[in-house]
């Protein structure tokens, strides 16, 4: 956790670690389920971005990246849920009780961010849900017994690294532009 690009609150830092200790004793349908929850929240911060970022007077670039984001990770909630319901064709996704590991993070955190105007640190912090998602898919990948499923994951990896450039260029657009304003 101390590698991640965002410093953490000893509180988040814990909380954090609680989560991944629960999600880390997951069996593979436990996973899958929660990681489909995790995609739609995942949509509804991006979503609630896109709304905010018009409150706070951002660049609407800003608010159509976040819209685009928003609606890819709808898209992958939703081509896990049919990979799943095709895995397992008599089950529906488990509600588990665990909390999202990135909701838990943000909340508190990006309400701070967007009304200081810190929007590196949003950007930071959105690549740190992209390069979670990432290695969660990665892990799924290795685990999953079916050719089908370890092709979805991987291919849901690649989307995960387009979200990442997307943010990676938005921020570099974004910064290069102030730097420039500002004469630095």
């Amino acid at each position: 956790m101390e590698g991640m690009g965002l410093q953490y609150r000893r509180s988040e830092r814990e909380r954090l670690g609680k989560i991944i200790d629960a999600v880390s004793n997951l069996d593979y349908r436990e996973l899958f389920s929660y990681w489909i929850t995790q995609e739609t929240r995942k949509a509804e911060i991006y979503y609630s971005l896109a709304q905010l970022s018009g409150e706070v007077t951002w660049d609407e670039r800003v608010s159509k990246y976040l819209t685009a984001l928003y609606n890819e990770s709808i898209d992958r909630a939703q081509i896990l849920l049919r990979a799943f319901k095709e895995q397992f064709p008599q089950e529906k996704p488990l509600q588990l009780e665990l909390p999202s590991l990135e909701v838990e993070l943000s909340q508190e955190r990006l309400r701070e961010m967007l009304y200081r105007g810190s929007f590196k640190e949003v950007l930071e912090y959105l690549t740190e849900i992209e390069k979670l998602s990432m290695e969660v898919y990665r892990y799924l990948e290795e685990k999953a017994t079916d050719e089908s499923v370890r092709k979805l994951f991987s291919q849901l990896s690649k989307m995960g690294e387009e979200h990442l450039r997307t943010l990676e260029d938005l921020q570099s657009t974004l910064l290069d532009e102030g730097q420039k304003e500002s004469g630095v």
